[in-house]
């Protein structure tokens, strides 16, 4: 086997792995930290908190992840319009 093509490209895998690991870090910190606080609000706020954000956290148990990567993949283009620049 000729492992020529990952030797000469060694400094982008390592960076592309260590892209990898911090967005997996901030990731998960960040859903930690929105889960605790839905946690706390849902069990000590008031009423209506309470309801919105259990309506939230029910139809996103309720829906499969492939199905809201898509979806929200197809539906951010449309609902936040691209800068003129970026055309």
């Amino acid at each position: 086997m000729d492992f020529s093509v990952i030797i000469d490209n060694l400094a982008f895998i390592k960076k592309a792995y260590c892209m990898t690991l911090l967005l997996s870090v901030m990731s998960i910190t960040f859903g930690f930290v929105v889960g605790v606080l839905i946690g706390v609000a849902r069990v000590y706020g008031p009423r209506v908190p309470e309801l919105a954000f259990g309506f939230f956290v029910d139809t996103m148990r309720a829906v499969p992840v492939l199905v809201v990567l898509v979806w929200s993949y197809l539906a951010f283009p449309v609902l936040v319009p691209c800068p003129r620049s970026f055309n």
